[in-house]
């Protein structure tokens, strides 16, 4: 599997914008997943916002993550 690092993270969010755009073409529920992810990056940019997204955390979940071993 492969790792998960700054950049693959900026590639996934310009391959979302291009989703919405209409350049790559996706089914309702990805564009439907993908204006969630930008209305949440659109609330995270409020400084009144109570909720913060730290990009390390969520790097270091995904590697452990990979390590839980299921049924």
């Amino acid at each position: 599997m492969q790792e998960v690092t700054s950049e693959i993270l900026i590639e996934r969010y310009g391959l979302s914008e291009k989703i919405l755009s209409g350049e790559i073409k996706a089914c309702q529920k990805h564009k439907w997943a993908v204006q969630r992810f930008f209305k949440d990056v659109e609330v995270l940019a409020d400084p009144d916002c109570p909720y913060y997204f730290d990009a390390e955390a969520v790097l270091d979940f995904y590697e452990w993550a990979r390590q839980v071993q299921t049924c």
